[in-house]
């Protein structure tokens, strides 16, 4: 296992890769704290490159959510924007962070426009009650990204 630290205070204009030189795969670095292997048959060591470049093309992003009701509690509809193709959970929280219902985990999409149906139950198959909710959406790219955006929503 390959681990590293602290990335974070690292000049925000960089992005750092790790690049396994036997596989292929590509690590980031700032929002993942390490890279696990195993030798292959026959191997007896593992290269590594650590690539530092300037960061040039649009980070992975949420934005946009929002959530719409589909008509007399018949379900609701979720949107958002990626910027990047990215693997995607989403969940449905109480004001105070309580998890309430997953919509969907692991999710590959592409970039742009996504929307999710939701059928407005709760994990305990009950309506979501009346009140104010948070819609939280995690992403994370092939290369290990990973961002989250919250949006809010309103049940009247």
């Amino acid at each position: 296992r390959l681990a590293w630290e602290r990335l974070g205070y690292a000049p925000k204009n960089l992005d750092f890769t790790l690049v396994d030189l036997s596989t292929g795969k590509r690590q980031y670095m700032r929002t993942t704290p390490g890279y696990t292997f195993r030798l292959g048959m026959g191997e007896t060591r593992r290269r590594f490159k650590v690539v530092v470049e300037p960061r040039s093309k649009a980070p992975l992003q949420v934005r946009h959510v929002r959530a719409q009701a589909l008509g007399d509690r018949a379900g609701w509809q979720v949107g958002f924007l990626l910027t990047r193709p990215a693997v995607t959970h989403i969940e449905l929280l109480s004001p105070t962070g309580k998890r309430l219902a997953v919509l969907e985990s692991g999710q590959a999409r592409a970039a742009g426009l996504q929307s999710v149906v939701w059928n407005g139950r709760l994990q305990s198959g009950a309506l979501l009650p009346r009140g104010p909710y948070l819609l939280r959406i995690r992403a994370r790219d092939d290369e290990g990204r990973e961002v989250q955006a919250v949006g809010t929503t309103l049940v009247r």
